[in-house]
């Protein structure tokens, strides 16, 4: 039987009779990241968000201090020339943890749909300048058959929601594979 993968990128995920379904878009904004330059802390909580930022902002950031939510953001900043620091739990609540052990200041570019647990601790904590940089959409499709496969990957609360619009309901006769404790919880809300 094959596995279905719901998100961005299925590289990320490797194994045999993998389809790559992605049920959202990401679409970017043009916003000024020249802010950056003011703060000595950067924080990534995603992929997309490094390559978004990194395909926006072209100066240089020797001397930044990068923290990434784990270690695939890392290495997307890794490709990028940086080292980064990662918490031991990959969650907003984990970050908040590495972010009390930091001294200074803060530049979160990140999602508009990003939950608010971190931008709020930030917010209330340190000095910081938050930025939604993208939005994440449903892409607009046609549902697939679902009876070939055997597992179902769901890497973010938006692939929850793009595969629910989608396709109306969630199988009961597939495995589920949930990309974090958060997207977990976010589908076990419904």
């Amino acid at each position: 039987m094959k596995t279905l993968y719901l998100g961005l990128d299925p590289s990320s995920f490797p194994r045999d009779n993998l389809v790559h379904f992605p049920v959202i878009e990401i679409y970017p904004f043009e916003v000024d990241l020249s802010a950056a330059e003011n703060y000595s802390h950067l924080i990534f909580t995603s992929k997309t968000t490094v390559r978004i930022f990194f395909d926006q902002y072209k100066l240089s950031l020797k001397g930044k201090i990068f923290l990434a939510v784990g270690d695939k953001t890392a290495l997307e900043i890794k490709k990028r020339g940086y080292e980064a620091k990662a918490p031991k739990e990959w969650t907003q609540e984990g970050m908040i943890e590495l972010i009390k052990q930091e001294k200074g200041s803060f530049f979160f570019p990140k999602s508009s749909r990003a939950r608010e647990l971190l931008p709020n601790y930030l917010q209330e904590n340190t000095h910081c300048h938050i930025v939604d940089i993208y939005e994440t959409k449903v892409k607009k499709q046609e549902p697939i058959d679902l009876e070939e496969f055997s597992e179902i990957v769901f890497t973010s609360p938006s692939c929850v929601d793009g595969f629910l619009e989608i396709f109306g309901k969630i199988p009961k006769n597939k495995q589920l594979i949930f990309i974090g404790p958060v997207t977990k919880a976010y589908f076990l809300s419904f």
